[in-house]
């Protein structure tokens, strides 16, 4: 029978969010251009790692939709819910009652972000 240790899931957690960092940073670079031009592929990652960590306060978990989540982060800052314009949004997010695809989903329609061109 194999069976896991407690030590061994922490490793391959951190090896999975390590794996999705990565993956996110290069998506972002693709999808946001303008905003990401000038930072650094560690402080990239420094955001992405804190605004998982948002993103899970809102019961967003999944990948897609964290990665979503991830890009109004990236584009209007760690707090962008507290912005007067995020203001019915921010309460949304908050709602228990929603999962967190559904969120993003309206996120994305009441706040599309305007596409960006490389440069």
């Amino acid at each position: 029978m194999f069976v896991v240790r407690h030590e061994q899931m922490e490793i391959l957690s951190k090896a999975m969010v390590d794996a999705f960092v990565e993956r996110t940073v290069a998506s972002l670079r693709k999808q946001l251009p303008v905003t990401t031009k000038g930072v650094s592929e560690a402080d990239l990652a420094r955001t992405i790692r804190k605004g998982i960590d948002k993103a899970a306060g809102f019961n967003i978990t999944d990948e897609s939709d964290v990665e979503r989540f991830l890009m109004y982060v990236c584009r209007y800052g760690m707090n962008f819910d507290a912005a007067p314009e995020f203001e019915q949004t921010a309460r949304m997010l908050r709602f228990r009652n929603l999962e967190g695809t559904e969120k993003v989903n309206r996120l994305m329609v009441e706040h599309p972000i305007p596409a960006e061109i490389a440069p």
